[in-house]
């Protein structure tokens, strides 16, 4: 409907003279964002386990499962409509820093604190705040990247967010079974911490020297 609804536009468009194409591994942007993005995507991968590692601990059973997937819908539109208040009364680098404070703490509290109820509820928590951080990462790129080099970037961020995920995948389980439970999951949240630290950085180099707000 939408589709059909659609008119054709008189409006004719200027297009600037093709440029040299830049190299995406020789992109600053691009280089210092590699290990953050790297961080994000593993962080973003052992939240996404939850079920098993709810399992491995003793702290989920099958009814447990399916109750987290309710709760991550429900957190994911809650943050939708969060983030939309949060991105207009708070700098895009401030969002993605809390954030990603958050999440650690958040993080770490599913594991540190006993009981099935903490766990879902601080889960709940921490996957807030990293929907939160999937919606700010992408904004905040369009506001810095080049026009000209931008879709090379998102397919190599993605990549690299790809990345991330896959590792953490392998190397979860194996993470707990020799560090423990407490130690692993702080890694990964610290992982996000790290991420969120550096594009912090990033974004506060990127205004001082273009004289702008993100």
């Amino acid at each position: 409907l939408v589709t059909f609804s659609l008119k054709e536009s008189d409006v004719q468009l200027e297009y600037p003279e093709e440029k040299k194409k830049t190299n995406i591994l020789k992109y600053k942007p691009f280089l210092v964002l590699i290990i953050p993005n790297v961080l994000r995507g593993f962080c973003t991968g052992v939240i996404g386990m939850v079920a098993p590692i709810g399992y491995f601990i003793d702290r989920v059973d099958s009814t447990t499962a399916a109750i987290i997937m309710t709760v991550t819908s429900v957190a994911s539109i809650v943050a939708s409509l969060a983030y939309s208040f949060f991105t207009r009364k708070i700098r895009e680098k401030y969002i993605l820093l809390f954030s990603s404070a958050l999440a650690f703490i958040f993080m770490t509290l599913m594991i540190t604190v006993g009981g099935t109820a903490s766990f879902v509820v601080f889960y709940a928590l921490a996957y807030f705040f990293i929907y939160i951080i999937s919606v700010s990462v992408p904004v905040t790129i369009s506001r810095t990247i080049h026009y000209d080099i931008i879709g090379q970037y998102t397919g190599g961020r993605m990549l690299l967010h790809t990345l991330g995920t896959s590792i953490a995948g392998f190397v979860c389980i194996p993470m707990i079974r020799i560090f423990g439970a407490i130690p692993a999951i702080a890694i990964s949240g610290g992982a996000q911490l790290i991420s969120g630290v550096c594009y912090y950085f990033f974004l506060n180099d990127y205004e001082k020297k273009n004289n702008m707000k993100i």
